[in-house]
């Protein structure tokens, strides 16, 4: 049996002298970020609801979305990020880079950590983003509540 080390560890436990790992990474204090939004009105495809906010240097660890019953067939709910730069090129906007469709057809919750390769898990904003949950299939429902909170670190 052979022992392998990950990176941070290595910086800070097995390498002589230590190298200090980056607080965001081991000790960091996490951050939520949440926000809801209650429906008035059935919601339409690509339609966008700004939830918060995320600081330049946040890095996002876990997202959860949560949601009444919305639609009776085929309702999904992206979530994600966009930057609120305006002109800045090199700022790339995500809006499915922490959940995916999430399928909002009877009440629940969807996290980050439960889909697959998420692209968002440890990504670190370059610029502050919106947080923003996009309709990906449109929903039938004129009223309930859709919940988000994203978990962060910061430097």
């Amino acid at each position: 049996m052979a022992s392998k080390y990950g990176v941070e560890y290595t910086s800070a436990i097995q390498n002589v002298p230590s190298e200090k790992v980056d607080v965001s990474k081991w000790g960091g204090r996490v951050r939520i970020a949440y926000g809801s939004y209650s429906l008035s009105a059935d919601l339409a495809a690509n339609d966008k609801i700004y939830i918060s906010q995320l600081p330049k240097g946040a890095i996002v660890y876990d997202a959860v979305l949560a949601f009444a019953d919305l639609d009776a067939a085929g309702g999904t709910l992206d979530v994600g990020y966009e930057y609120n730069q305006a002109g800045d090129s090199a700022l790339t906007d995500d809006l499915d880079a922490f959940i995916l469709a999430a399928d909002v057809t009877s009440a629940g919750t969807v996290g980050m950590i439960e889909q697959n390769n998420m692209i968002g898990f440890g990504k670190e904003m370059d610029g502050i983003a919106d947080i923003v949950v996009t309709v990906s299939a449109d929903t039938d429902a004129t009223s309930g509540a859709i919940k988000v909170a994203v978990y962060y670190v910061v430097d």
